[in-house]
């Protein structure tokens, strides 16, 4: 017996709907709020989630979703649903049994059914287990299944071995087993606060024993690397992960005039009414329009927030460089750097605390940009354990001047790199400022000391806004998530005296480093103003004595040996 087959475009067959009507018939009340007191039923968003989330498979009727996430902004019942979903796992019929003689799954409860809820913080855990627990606490449906209800757990007095806990998340919590892992608010998940690994943890748990988890989370701040953001990235690329969002359909007016702007209300409630649909009051909700407008035009909410989190779309954070779909729609997947080609190199660093990072640019017209080595503090170590090795550097870097024609080499001369880049001149040359824009001279490599140079930080800082902000495509790059973590976390900011341009992290968290943002800005300055030189007929720099790739080696062995042998 397999599946009936889809009676609409697009069904499939699901867990989900035999769960609502189990939830529906507990017979609960709504626990609080301006609908407290109401018999409890979900609204067809709700539905709509639990069934995607219990998709089976048509003819095994396998769980079809291993990470699921419920995303969307404040109020729009993401923490009530993950609570009906851990009460469904608790001792509803989640389990595919089989399939009844009309091809419609039927279900079963678990044996044994374990759920934690984790969280950075017990009041976060309380969004989703406090609610749960004040849901069924002196019911009679409780009493009637036997369920013990207890501030800190829920538990089963018959029926099998059953829990659903609230955990405040560290390493320390992982292990315990359980088929269902809740996280909550997952944009806060990142690696500064060790919560990247404790996720990975948590998927292995569940994945011993066939289980799940499940993301209850806002939208997510743009380049920070959160769980939720890696969470929807990764569901681009499998269908095992299930994104479940409530957000605004934003209209173009929106997207070009600023949220705050009075002439576009009309327009942002149009927004929050496709955002909150049938959790507004106006549709049988708890959510005002009103208050929600409210909210998004305070005068302590910033654009930023008001997208994120009163109409479910991601932003980045204020103050960011680089917006992450423009730099995204820069990935070129068919370009590269051919040996041999004209490049621009440009190196930045610190030597312990940081990243040190050093990227190619071609020279040409739209120039491809690679990072093309990076080396950062394993996680765990310190100043003392570890610094970046000088050595391998320097080997890089002569193998690009072998390898490619550098046409010069911009490095910041801070953090402790002076004798470094002072060997590098000595071997190269060192171009004077003077000489960019002007002719090529003798030296190739440009010293910027990135703190402390006013003048060319705030030109290169300027180009490389200016481009993003145009039309068009004005370079390219190999999508390298390394060097787009990096470029996400620059933040615009003034120097001093707010008299020029330069870019600062976005926060200290260690993290946010920005070598390589940094070496991004340089590479694009310097591949346009050496294209620039070419354009206007100068000659670029000779080869560096010595700088012969392998692949050209080869090619003029073969050919010598041809002369010898009399074939050319």
């Amino acid at each position: 017996m397999v599946w009936r087959g889809p009676e609409y475009e697009g069904e499939f067959p699901s867990l989900g709907w035999d769960i609502c009507d189990w939830i529906e018939d507990l017979d609960l009340e709504v626990p609080a709020g301006r609908m407290a007191g109401q018999p409890f039923r979900l609204r067809d968003s709700q539905i709509e989630a639990i069934v995607k989330l219990y998709q089976i498979h048509p003819e095994s009727g396998a769980r079809e979703v291993r990470r699921g996430q419920l995303v969307g902004p404040k109020g729009t019942s993401k923490s009530p649903t993950g609570a009906i979903v851990a009460l469904a796992e608790f001792d509803g019929p989640v389990v595919f049994s089989h399939w009844d003689e009309n091809g419609e799954p039927v279900g079963e409860s678990r044996a044994d059914s374990k759920i934690e809820i984790v969280a950075l913080s017990e009041e976060q855990t309380g969004n989703l287990y406090d609610w749960l627990y004040t849901l069924l606490n002196g019911t009679e449906a409780a009493e009637r299944n036997g369920w013990l209800i207890e501030l800190g757990r829920i538990t089963k007095a018959k029926g099998g071995y059953g829990v659903i806990e609230p955990t405040t998340s560290s390493l320390s919590s992982t292990g315990g087993g359980g088929h269902l892992k809740i996280k909550e608010e997952t944009w806060l998940w990142r690696k500064s606060n060790n919560m990247l690994r404790v996720s990975k943890m948590l998927e292995a748990e569940v994945a011993k024993g066939g289980g799940w988890t499940l993301e209850v989370t806002n939208p997510p701040e743009i380049g920070l690397d959160t769980v939720a953001e890696l969470t929807q990235r990764q569901a681009l690329s499998d269908s095992s992960i299930r994104v479940i969002s409530a957000k605004a359909d934003l209209p173009q007016e929106i997207e070009n005039g600023g949220i705050k702007l009075k002439k576009n209300e009309k327009l942002v409630r149009a927004a929050i009414r496709s955002a909150y649909g049938d959790t507004l009051v106006a549709n049988g909700g708890w959510m005002l329009e009103d208050d929600i407008y409210r909210a998004i035009m305070a005068e302590d909410t910033t654009e930023a927030e008001a997208y994120r989190l009163w109409l479910g779309v991601p932003r980045q954070g204020v103050g960011m460089l680089v917006d992450a779909d423009r730099y995204d729609g820069l990935w070129d997947p068919a370009r590269s750097i051919p040996l041999r080609s004209m490049i621009a190199v440009t190196f930045d660093g610190s030597t312990t605390i940081d990243s040190t990072a050093v990227t190619i640019t071609s020279i040409e017209d739209q120039p491809h940009q690679v990072l093309h080595k990076l080396w950062e503090r394993p996680q765990g170590a310190d100043g003392e354990d570890w610094t970046v090795p000088f050595d391998e550097l320097d080997d890089v870097m002569t193998n690009l001047f072998r390898d490619y024609r550098v046409m010069i080499l911009i490095a910041d001369y801070a953090n402790k790199y002076e004798s470094v880049i002072n060997g590098w001149t000595a071997k190269w040359g060192q171009m004077k400022e003077s000489q960019i824009g002007v002719k090529f001279g003798i030296g190739l490599v440009f010293p910027v000391w990135w703190n402390n140079a006013p003048a060319v930080v705030h030109k290169m800082v300027t180009l490389y806004d200016a481009l993003l902000g145009g039309d068009g495509v004005p370079w390219t790059h190999n999508n390298d998530p390394r060097m787009r973590k990096q470029v996400l976390a620059m933040v615009d900011a003034r120097g001093r005296g707010g008299k020029f341009r330069m870019v600062t992290r976005k926060d200290d968290l260690p993290e946010s480093q920005i070598d390589a943002g940094v070496t991004s800005i340089m590479g694009v300055w310097g591949a346009k103003e050496m294209q620039k030189l070419l354009g206007n007929g100068a000659r670029p720099p000779a080869p560096v004595e010595g700088e012969e790739a392998p692949e050209d080696q080869n090619v003029r062995l073969k050919r010598k040996a041809r002369r010898l042998s009399g074939l050319i």
